[in-house]
């Protein structure tokens, strides 16, 4: 089975992006208990066509990552912590390539979707009534559906109250995944998927 590998710039992502959005949300319990849910989602698109032939070929691919984790905070100091995970992440996946020329036309989608048990820490500490360090990291798949995944988080955040923040953070998460089926069926996804995050945070 054929392989590609592929090395995309962010200036080439937001040149092709045709929507793309993320979102996260935590809750606690007890100042021990808690849960959190994050969704990141792009849609890459390009055309191209070819005058003198009268063809075109368009081109997709459809990336959405949800991941879903119960937490449990081993160690609480002031506003600072350390938390222990798991839980799991959802990978969606769908490449779409269509192209025509006169009389003739080619088309064809592949979608592939699975979720991987993950383990993982992370915390954060405040070096200053404004400023905080935020670290998580965490490890998956085992060879259960994918061979390998696994995903960091670091950054800083300043913090204008106690209800309200400023993130900069640098998020990564890759993973080693073959579907294990031949032909035109197969499918294997060996990637890392990176870059920087800014983010307003509110908590009540």
């Amino acid at each position: 089975m054929p392989t590609t590998d592929l090395n995309v710039s962010p200036g080439t992502i937001f040149e092709n992006l045709q929507f793309g959005a993320m979102g996260h949300l935590e809750v606690l319990y007890d100042n021990r208990f808690g849960a959190l849910l994050d969704v990141a989602y792009m849609d890459l698109g390009s055309g191209r066509t070819f005058p003198a032939a009268g063809g075109t070929v368009d081109a997709s691919v459809k990336q959405l990552v949800t991941e879903g984790f119960f937490g449990y905070r081993f160690w609480s100091e002031d506003r600072n912590w350390a938390e222990a995970y798991a839980g799991g992440r959802w990978w969606y996946n769908q490449l779409s390539v269509n192209a025509s020329v006169p009389g003739n036309s080619f088309s064809r989608t592949i979608t592939e979707q699975w979720v991987d048990p993950v383990i993982g820490v992370r915390g954060q500490y405040f070096l200053s009534d404004t400023w905080s360090l935020y670290g998580s990291g965490n490890i998956g798949g085992f060879g259960l559906v994918s061979e390998f995944t696994w995903g960091a988080q670091a950054g800083v955040g300043y913090h204008f109250n106690e209800s309200w923040a400023l993130h900069l953070q640098y998020k990564a998460i890759g993973v080693n995944y073959d579907n294990g089926k031949s032909g035109r069926s197969a499918f294997s996804y060996d990637t890392i998927t990176h870059g920087p995050l800014l983010g307003v945070a509110f908590s009540f």
